[in-house]
């Protein structure tokens, strides 16, 4: 469980008990100033990890909208390697590359979706 402790909190802690320690995936860490940048990493990975369990998930719209971002990031990939006039050799190569990846996506949309009783969604 993470718990936000205050400076303040934390020197009266210490002053008290000088046992106190995080652990967090690895050996216990004493808190104490030596150990800070230790400390700090293991707090940074608890922060993470509490993000992502509470991070929901992604709803359709989401999705969609990251895939059109991904499907950009493609195409400006392939725009930029064309910019450096690619040689004879690397052409054919970036054309399977493209026919490869629309025959994948064609694929997927005309797999049957059991969702609605075995039909294509192709046309």
């Amino acid at each position: 469980m993470l718990s936000l402790i205050q400076p303040p909190c934390c020197r009266t802690a210490l002053a008290a008990d000088r046992t106190l320690h995080i652990e967090v995936r690895r050996p216990p860490i004493a808190l104490i100033p030596e150990n800070a940048q230790q400390v700090s990493a293991s707090v940074a990975e608890l922060r993470r990890s509490a993000e992502v369990r509470t991070r929901p998930a992604p709803n359709r719209r989401q999705q969609v909208s990251s895939l059109k971002r991904q499907c950009r990031e493609v195409a400006a990939a392939f725009e930029e390697l064309a910019k450096d006039k690619p040689s004879a050799r690397e052409k054919p190569s970036l054309w399977d590359m493209c026919v490869e990846l629309l025959d994948e996506l064609r694929d997927v949309v005309a797999r049957p979706d059991p969702a609605r009783d075995g039909k294509s969604m192709a046309h």
